[in-house]
């Protein structure tokens, strides 16, 4: 915002917000190296590498300006957060995606859900699909299925690739169960109410019924509300019971 990083977001109950840094300070120095400063190659990429590396040794210090400029310190303690980023895509479908290493968000699934819940659910889906590894598991199915295809051209049968992408939908749905369930799970953990959360998909098989077009890979938007219904169920039984908090692996594996 300036020749200097400014702060324009301060997470509630964060970090930064118990240190009093607040919306408009201006950074200056961190561990009494300074900052980067605009004009002098990619600041942005240089202040992130260089925060990092501050907060390889736990507590950052951090110098800063507000209002007229007068200098205050903040010593600012790291929490462990989420190693999955989560992007913006600009097209206008209702879609969201993970693949291993973040998790992506079409401005279309942004503006249909009606409120930050929904999206929380959204990106809890997609969280579930990292922290699960389905991606590995599909891309190493999908190998095991090329080389099905690879044997059968060896003796002059062209399967055109149908193996290879048999292995990789064979257990699409029960992957798609699997991060609806777990989803559940990391909400409450979180401390959100996911009351409400299964709404978001009977809210799309009623505005949007060609979401049916993902049937083939997808549990359909009536069986997705019903097994978080469900799951929503199992959370509130086992708080009502004292019991962790933690999803049954067995039982998301079979979904």
């Amino acid at each position: 915002m300036g020749k200097r990083p400014m702060l324009i977001h301060v997470t509630d109950n964060g970090p930064a917000h118990a240190a009093g840094l607040q919306v408009g300070d201006v950074l200056v120095a961190v561990d009494g190296k300074r900052v980067p400063t605009r004009g002098l190659g990619n600041p942005r990429n240089k202040l992130r590498k260089q925060l990092r590396e501050a907060a390889e040794d736990g507590v950052l210090e951090f110098d800063y300006e507000r209002g007229s400029g007068t200098r205050y310190k903040a010593v600012v303690e790291p929490v462990l957060g989420c190693a999955y980023p989560v992007r913006l895509v600009h097209d206008d479908s209702i879609n969201a995606f993970a693949d291993g290493n973040a998790i992506y968000i079409t401005v279309g699934m942004y503006r249909f859900a009606r409120n930050d819940l929904e999206l929380q659910a959204v990106i809890a889906h997609e969280l579930a699909h990292n922290s699960e590894g389905h991606i590995a598991k599909m891309r190493a199915r999908g190998l095991l299925g090329s080389v099905v295809d690879v044997a059968a051209a060896a003796v002059g049968a062209n399967t055109q690739g149908g193996f290879t992408r048999l292995a990789m939908q064979m257990f699409n749905k029960s992957f798609e169960r699997e991060a609806d369930y777990v989803s559940m799970y990391m909400l409450e953990r979180a401390g959100i109410d996911a009351t409400e959360a299964a709404s978001l998909w009977r809210r799309m098989a009623v505005e949007h019924p060609d979401s049916v077009i993902f049937a083939g890979t997808h549990p359909t938007t009536s069986e997705r509300f019903v097994n978080l219904e469900n799951a929503h169920k199992e959370i509130i039984a086992k708080r009502q019971a004292d019991r962790p908090l933690l999803p049954s692996r067995k039982r998301g594996e079979d979904r």
